[in-house]
């Protein structure tokens, strides 16, 4: 569920702003449709439109920073998986009275 976490908000802090940047000035007007209407709302725009460049570009330029954080997250992962490699589960509980 964390990985889904991520996603969304490196999806809501880049894409909003990218969109509202790419978009041509005859569309910005409805940049809220666009972006809160999902892909159906933005597959309506034909390739090779400048709005639906403008879409593809706020697209890629998302996809860059979430394929970015993932590679932050698994560099991070792998001394922790290291650490967890020689970590003895196999210890017994104290015995005791349970209050």
């Amino acid at each position: 569920m964390e990985d889904a976490s991520v996603a969304i908000a490196v999806y809501s802090n880049t894409l909003p702003e990218a969109l509202l940047n790419a978009l041509p000035d005859e569309t910005k007007a409805h940049y809220a449709t666009i972006y809160l209407g999902g892909s159906t709302a933005q597959l309506i725009y034909p390739p090779g439109f400048a709005t639906r460049d403008a879409i593809n570009h706020a697209w890629a330029y998302t996809q860059k920073y979430a394929c970015i954080t993932a590679c932050v997250i698994v560099i991070l992962a792998f001394p922790a998986v290291a650490m967890w490699k020689n970590y003895n589960v196999d210890k017994k509980q104290v015995q005791g009275i349970v209050i």
